[in-house]
């Protein structure tokens, strides 16, 4: 009898045992760590940067022959002075000196101009310039150069019907056939000219179209 009493107890605490386990919540599973989303790539844009195009290092970047100062014919008041072409006072059309250059082109065609020039100011930054013929008034061939204290190369453009730093002409193309031309400037301004180069002119590469816009998803019907 006192057998039975302890397996009936043994069995009346298992079975408590059992009901309190049952009774015990489930602790939740860990949660899952979350998958970072992975951002496309930057899409680089070729952008050109604003500007005049340097049209003679598009196709043809050798000059069809550079002339120093020092190979023109100069007539007062142009001189030259320590390898520098210029005249001390400012004039017109008429009055002022000359310096011409003699050149020859092996071709027919479309050629521009580029000086190496120093133009500080102003009052210092223009020649009348023209191929062949004496430069005149109408277009008005002034050549308005950048300002530019220290020598660098730029290319002759016509002021035209425009005014200047917005010229009507710029560059300025030369037709000319094969053979021997003359380059002639005259003074305007003190500006000084260390020497000239001729370039065959070349077209500056147009703008690529902009890419369509894409069509507006149409949203999916409702079901």
């Amino acid at each position: 009898m006192k057998n039975l009493s302890s397996l009936l107890l043994t069995c009346f605490l298992a079975l408590q045992a059992s009901a309190q386990a049952a009774a015990q919540p489930t602790p939740p599973a860990a949660p899952k760590p979350a998958t970072a989303a992975v951002a496309p790539a930057p899409v680089t844009a070729s952008v050109t940067a604003p500007g005049k195009p340097q049209l003679k290092a598009v196709a043809d970047p050798k000059a069809i022959v550079t002339l120093a100062a020092k190979d023109a014919k100069l007539t007062a008041p142009m001189v030259l002075k320590d390898g520098v072409i210029s005249q001390s006072e400012n004039t017109g059309i008429t009055m002022g000196g000359k310096a011409v250059f003699e050149f020859t082109v092996p071709k027919d065609g479309d050629y521009e101009v580029y000086g190496v020039v120093s133009a500080p100011d102003d009052d210092n930054n223009s020649f009348y310039v023209n191929v062949d013929t004496e430069p005149k008034e109408d277009p008005l061939m002034i050549w308005d150069m950048t300002l530019t204290p220290e020598f660098e190369e730029q290319v002759v453009n016509w002021r035209g019907e425009g005014a200047a730093g917005s010229d009507e002409f710029d560059p300025k193309i030369f037709k000319l056939t094969a053979g021997t031309h003359k380059l002639i400037f005259v003074g305007r301004e003190p500006a000084k000219l260390k020497s000239v180069s001729i370039y065959p002119a070349t077209a500056a590469a147009p703008a690529a179209p902009a890419a369509p816009a894409a069509p507006a998803a149409t949203p999916a019907a409702a079901k």
